[in-house]
């Protein structure tokens, strides 16, 4: 049996996919409204009910994929970090569409050519581009953080498809619960975080939050990669950190 997404009819694999990551919606929904006093998702009209979007979030806790997931109805692909690809539900994200970067070399490539692949066949991909950055040195909750690159040479490669790039800012009570994690721990599982230099990682809960979806961008015609990158860097980073204000 097949069923329909983002306008075309789905493969067995595919179909396989989604059920996945439906599983995954409703087993967490019922932990994060008990874990947290509440969630608000705002502006998720601004998502595109079919075809592709970049969807560029701040990134402070390991709950922010989840909670983006539970805000919409279309499925979300999410770039995550190796070492998570090494923890027990790994085979299962895997499954919901869960694109893992490389633990050391490649990283960037991986990420875009695996992320292209999602957007040419009109998924919404959710990209982070603070990276681990926020988890290993302390960081105001509404602060955000410098953006790698790799997310606007991705758009770039995606170029004649016109894939909107989606603002999102996860806003997290003032008051969080914190969990410090020795650093090596993570360094096991993913050796190309042994640049981290900090004895610790820090794993952020929210004791509530506001998910909130801006407008897409609105980006001029670039004329080479290198203008790109840099436009879509200062304009994303400025449209999430206007976000987080609110």
């Amino acid at each position: 049996m097949e069923r329909k997404r983002s306008g075309h009819w789905l493969a067995p694999a595919e179909y396989g996919q989604e059920i996945a990551y439906e599983a995954m919606r409703h087993a967490i929904a019922p932990v994060l409204r008990r874990m947290m006093a509440w969630i608000e998702a705002t502006g998720t009209e601004h998502i595109p009910e079919v075809g592709p979007a970049l969807l560029v979030s701040n990134h402070r806790s390991l709950l922010d994929p989840l909670l983006i997931a539970l805000s919409l109805e279309r499925h979300v692909h999410f770039v995550a970090d190796s070492w998570l690809g090494h923890v027990a539900l790994s085979r299962f994200l895997r499954a919901a569409g869960v694109i893992f970067l490389p633990s050391q070399v490649h990283r960037s490539h991986a990420m875009i050519t695996q992320g292209a692949a999602a957007l040419a066949d009109g998924e919404l991909l959710g990209i982070f581009p603070e990276g681990m950055d926020n988890f290993t040195a302390w960081t105001p909750p509404r602060a955000v953080g410098h953006f790698h690159t790799a997310f606007a040479r991705l758009w770039w490669e995606v170029r004649d498809y016109a894939v909107p790039i989606v603002p999102v800012a996860i806003v997290g009570s003032p008051c969080e619960r914190r969990l410090t994690v020795p650093a090596a721990l993570v360094r096991a599982f993913d050796r190309g975080t042994s640049h981290i230099e900090s004895p610790t990682v820090a794993a952020v809960f929210y004791e509530s939050a506001r998910i909130r979806f801006g407008e897409p961008l609105m980006l001029p015609t670039f004329k080479t990669e290198a203008e790109a990158v840099a436009g879509i860097v200062s304009r994303s980073r400025a449209a999430v950190a206007a976000l987080m204000a609110g």
